[in-house]
This record gives structure tokens, C-alpha cells and sequence, in this order.
């Protein structure tokens, strides 16, 4: 998780003019190198962290999945908790809460090939059953301000010059994704007030 890192007031040549293309992400898949594979030969860690919440929309609609091949229980590590911290620098006395040392998280079960939930035709989860971390992808928020991974894989990022037109590209908005990441702080145990303000719990 320490290996993604993130840019801010992203900004590059303009390659092409950008239009909404909802079939990116699965053109991304079709290359093999998506957020939802492992990369060969690349420093490139997926983030696999699972809430509570999260793993029961997921049950919501398989609700025979066996759990212990879906979702692994893993005890949190001093490097773990790095790791976390490096992603929510803004909110760190709030990760040494919810990921305390000895303590334990879920995180997403994989095969060596990516996501467990990754078929042929992409993820089986409907949108809104998808883990938070994935729906967000590939921006984030530090200090409110929003910024997208280096992801040198991501056509989206490859393919536009800022980071309103990667937006357009993955066809969401700037507050779509704010409140995305909202509700996955909140349910992450990292910020309960401004959830409830944005009138998500």
C-alpha cells in the first residue's frame, strides 16, 4: 500500500480532447494491468481493506457467499498502520483508533491473478455493492482538496491532461466522489461528524 502514491493539482499536456467513456475501466482490464490485477514486474499494491459495512452489501446480494473465501481477517502491524497513515496523513490519531496495533481488519480475499470478485467480464459486484475503496478509484481527498493516484496504468489518467477531465473520462463528478469518500471514512472509523452532515448515516 506504501508503493501508490498521489498527485495533486494534477496537470499535463493535453494528449486528445476528453469525452465520457463509461467502458475505460473494463478497456484497462482487457490490457491486464487494471487496478483489479496484480501487475507483474511493477511496485503496484492494490488496496484491499474492507469495512464491516462494506462486506455486508456484499452479502446483500450473494448472500451464500462462504465468507472465509470472500474476506480474511488479518491483524494489524506496525507497517500496516503505517501504510494506512500514509493514505490519511490529515487523520492520523483517527487511524491509530480504528487500526490499533494487535487488533485486527478485513481485507479483501485475492488470487494471484487480482481480485477474487474479478471474472471475464470484470467485477460481479453490482456498482453500488462494490467495496468504497473501488468506487473511488483512482481519486482521493487530503486536506479536502482531491487528487488521482500515479497510476501509470490507468487509461483515464493516461489519456487526460487534468484531473476534471478524468472525471469526464470515468463519467462521475467532483461530488460524487466527495461524498464516495465521505462514507468510506465514516465507515472505515476515520470520520463520523462529517457523515452524518452529508446525511449519509
Amino acid at each position: 500500500m506504501n508503493q501508490l502514491s498521489l498527485m495533486g493539482n494534477f496537470s499535463k499536456p493535453r494528449l486528445s480532447t476528453p469525452i465520457a467513456n463509461p467502458s475505460i475501466c473494463a478497456q484497462c482490464y482487457e490490457k491486464g494491468q487494471s487496478c483489479c490485477t496484480y501487475r507483474k514486474n511493477t511496485t503496484y499494491d492494490m488496496i484491499t481493506i474492507i469495512s464491516k459495512f462494506e462486506i455486508n452489501r456484499i452479502l446483500q446480494v450473494f448472500p451464500r457467499l462462504n465468507r472465509s473465501k470472500a474476506f480474511v481477517e488479518k491483524t494489524n502491524t506496525k507497517t500496516f498502520e503505517h501504510n494506512v497513515e500514509e493514505l490519511f496523513p490529515d487523520r492520523s490519531d483517527a487511524v491509530m483508533r480504528s487500526f490499533m496495533p494487535g487488533k485486527t481488519h478485513f481485507e479483501l480475499s485475492t488470487t494471484e491473478k487480482g481480485c477474487r470478485f474479478l471474472t471475464p467480464k470484470g467485477c460481479v459486484l453490482p456498482r453500488d455493492a462494490r467495496p468504497l475503496f473501488c468506487r473511488i478509484y483512482p481519486f482521493w481527498f487530503r486536506n479536502n482538496e482531491a487528487m488521482v493516484f500515479f497510476d501509470t496504468h490507468c487509461l483515464a489518467i493516461k489519456n487526460c491532461s487534468t484531473i476534471q477531465e478524468v472525471y469526464l473520462a470515468i463519467g462521475t463528478n467532483p461530488s460524487v466522489v466527495k461524498k464516495i469518500f465521505i462514507q468510506l471514512c465514516c465507515e472505515w472509523g476515520l470520520e463520523k461528524s462529517e457523515a452524518k452532515v452529508a446525511g449519509i448515516l
